[in-house]
């Protein structure tokens, strides 16, 4: 959350991460819930607690559409869903357009959730892309890109570590144990002992 803590009492601090849970328990559950259903337990707040709430909100609803891959196969629709404003692999912009409350505080999170959220759907994409749409912020902003990148290339090459094992390179085994040369797997299965030997 980038707006200032200083700004925000302790209590609706409290009440802010109560209710980003419940909304991000909605999704867990297969639900579509609507940003605008929990920012309204917000409203009896200050403008920067309500404020902070839909960056948190919007920062979760836009990682879990584009995760979605545009299906709403496993998501439980209301009659009302069909009105929804948003689409469902939503910009920083769209947001911003909904929800103008959010053009009046920081949305580097944003900005950067939705470059994370572009990577893993496997799009290219470009600093300079981000530079242009958000002018304003670009100095500060390449430098949250930039650190995006060092986390994601880390995840990728912990990611391929792990599958090392089925290489015959390097085995990690359930004790934390590591083998090299013969792995000692068939596939996606681990060969533990030979049982039978074949002959004529």
């Amino acid at each position: 959350m980038i707006d200032s803590l200083a700004e925000i009492a302790v209590d609706d601090l409290g009440r802010i991460d109560r209710i980003v849970d419940q909304f991000e328990d909605a999704w867990r559950e297969g639900k579509r819930p609507r940003i605008d259903e929990y920012q309204a337990q917000a409203r009896d707040r200050s403008e920067a607690a309500q404020r902070s709430l839909l960056l948190e909100l919007a920062i979760i609803d836009l990682a879990r559409r584009w995760s979605a891959h545009d299906s709403l196969e496993h998501v439980d629709l209301r009659p009302e869903d069909t009105k929804d404003p948003l689409p469902p692999r939503p910009t920083v912009e769209d947001y911003v357009a909904v929800y103008p409350l959010l053009a009046s505080g920081d949305i580097r999170e944003l900005i950067v959730e939705e470059y994370r959220a572009r990577r893993r759907a496997g799009e290219r994409l470009s600093h300079e892309e981000f530079g242009r749409r958000f002018s304003r912020l670009a100095t500060t902003l390449l430098s949250e890109l930039e650190r995006a990148d060092r986390e994601w290339d880390a995840a990728a090459d912990q990611q391929r570590a792990g599958d090392t094992n089925r290489t015959g390179e390097t085995v990690r085994t359930a004790g934390g144990e590591t083998r090299s040369g013969d792995s000692g797997w068939f596939g996606d299965y681990e060969i533990l002992e030979e049982i039978a030997h074949g002959g004529m």
